[in-house]
């Protein structure tokens, strides 16, 4: 009887625990209207070149650990996805998903994924680029628990600058055969600087001193 009784309050215990815990994994859903949405998931990049962008935008992806899933250049999308093993001990769940572990463990989450839809569209001299992200939980079974749009600006401000970074860096064929047809001349340049240089040098002679 007294065993019953320490597995029943055992078991309340455990529940209760399991209720606070989804309160507190619970975060607070931001609300924004569908314009202010856009402004946070949209840039524009001072650049006509579509490709530039799409090779930078995967450069970006796989840097952060994304397998790339799907991509179409003619219409200029990306699907790109990054899990995580939601028992993993250095992985924050709660930061970026909203679990705790101890409720991952109850529900038998297995994978917390993070998937994006990045849209290329070309805008005369300039690029537009909109990235639509989202968090799922999936079980031991891949069976989705929880889907939701991830609404951090903090997420699409980084990701952003560092697409910027890569395309100050980044140079396309044509670019790249232009800055070494450049380095060249002026190497040649030079050169031909430096053989005048010594021509003229020892075409000059001593003049002799008069006692």
């Amino acid at each position: 009887m007294k065993k019953l009784i320490v597995i029943f309050l055992f078991a309340v215990y455990v529940c209760s625990n399991g209720v606070v815990s989804a309160k507190e994994s619970e975060q607070p859903t931001l609300k924004l209207s569908a314009s202010e949405l856009r402004t946070m998931q949209e840039r524009t990049f001072e650049t006509a070149d579509t490709f530039k962008v799409m090779k930078s935008i995967l450069n970006v992806l796989q840097d952060e650990y994304y397998f790339v899933e799907q991509t179409d250049s003619k219409i200029g999308y990306i699907l790109a996805a990054k899990e995580f093993d939601t028992y993993d001990p250095y992985i924050d769940i709660k930061e970026t998903f909203g679990c705790k572990k101890l409720m991952t463990g109850i529900k038998r989450y297995s994978v917390a994924r993070t998937e994006g839809n990045y849209t290329v569209t070309s805008a005369g001299s300039k690029t537009l680029v909109r990235v639509r992200a989202r968090k799922k939980i999936l079980n031991m079974y891949d069976v989705e628990i929880k889907v939701a749009d991830l609404v951090d600006k903090t997420f699409y401000d980084n990701f952003f600058d560092k697409l910027q970074v890569e395309l100050d860096s980044y140079k396309s064929p044509e670019e790249a055969s232009l800055q070494q047809n450049k380095e060249q001349t002026s190497l040649s340049t030079e050169s031909t600087f430096e053989q005048i240089k010594k021509t003229q040098t020892a075409n000059i002679k001593p003049k002799k001193r008069h006692k």
